[in-house]
Parts: structure tokens; C-alpha cells; sequence
């Protein structure tokens, strides 16, 4: 989805939630450095860490790290406004931000 955003001329960023890394698998290769757990970690804001990955298509990476600041979030109040603060001054560089989620349990 967020390819074809990107070829309509839409600047699209995809943000990997996801400790599986799925996404991050599966587009060009990124740098290991520059992921999803700085952000949390609040060592650097979305715009340090996206990485582009095709014409009007950038990446923010996910990696084995954030299992780890998951964890961590969970204790944090702030945590329900993570995304919320961290995309604030995104608009003059992004139209669309698509986020991949880790999987949540179905209930029974």
C-alpha cells in the first residue's frame, strides 16, 4: 500500500512496529544504526531515524532491540502517546505515515 501512495507522488513513511522485522526484511537494505528503538528510547525523534527506501518512501526500521524497549514501555505512562508526540512535526516533510504493528492475540 504504501509503495503505491508513494508512486501517486505522496510521501509515505513506513514505520516498522514490529519486533519480527518483517517489513524491514522486506525493502531495501537500511542502516542497523538508525531504528524504531531510538525513538523510543528517546535518543533520536522519527525524522533521525527514517531512512529512504524509494522515491518518496522512507523507513523507520525495526531490529531485535525492541523487544527489550517494549517491555519497557509498558511501565510508562506515557507510552498511549508515544506515536502521537514522535509524529507531531512530521507533516511538512510526510503525507502519510503507515504503521506496522506487532501481532495481538485473538481471543478465544
Amino acid at each position: 500500500m504504501g509503495h503505491c501512495m508513494a508512486q501517486a507522488g505522496h510521501r509515505v513513511l513506513l514505520v516498522d512496529a514490529d519486533s519480527q522485522a518483517n517489513l524491514t526484511r522486506c525493502l531495501p537494505a537500511v542502516a542497523p544504526t538508525k531504528n524504531l528503538t531510538q525513538v523510543i528510547d528517546h535518543k533520536a525523534t522519527l525524522l533521525d531515524v527514517m531512512q529512504p527506501v524509494g522515491p518518496n518512501l522512507w523507513l523507520v526500521a525495526a531490529d531485535e532491540s525492541l523487544v527489550v524497549a517494549e517491555k519497557g514501555l509498558g511501565a510508562d505512562l506515557a507510552y498511549p502517546l508515544l506515536f502521537k508526540k514522535a509524529l507531531k512535526n512530521l507533516a511538512a516533510h510526510i503525507d502519510y505515515v503507515l504503521i506496522d504493528s506487532p501481532p495481538a492475540p485473538i481471543p478465544p
